[in-house]
């Protein structure tokens, strides 16, 4: 009888358990603004669009293969972040160009 009882609650709890997890996304309610990030380098890039999803507008900074440290850049890189909502940066001593360039941007504004 425990058999029984056991053989069929357990499929049962494990179908339960199922359903929930594929629960429906939220949508994105209407008129909502979208916020516009911009990250340095890919494994940032991958955080945000996780962690935001449809929330976020994502743009990568560094093309593959360049060198954060030495990364120059260029105008249409400083207007990206000048009109981005949130940047996201590995720190000073990865990329050292971004506390000049963000000081530039912020003396702009």
């Amino acid at each position: 009888m425990k058999k029984g009882i056991l053989s069929v609650s357990i499929p049962l709890l494990l179908i339960l358990l199922m359903s929930f997890s594929c629960s429906k996304k939220e949508a994105v309610p209407v008129g909502y603004k979208t916020i516009k990030v911009v990250t340095t380098l890919f494994p940032l890039y991958d955080f945000a669009r996780n962690v935001g999803g449809e929330t976020v507008q994502i743009e990568l900074l560094l093309p593959p293969g360049i060198e954060p440290h030495s990364f120059e850049p260029k105008p249409a890189d400083i207007r990206k972040i000048s009109e981005a909502d949130l940047l996201f940066y590995t720190g000073k001593f990865m990329e050292p160009w971004v506390e000049d360039v963000l000081k530039g941007v912020a003396s702009r504004n």
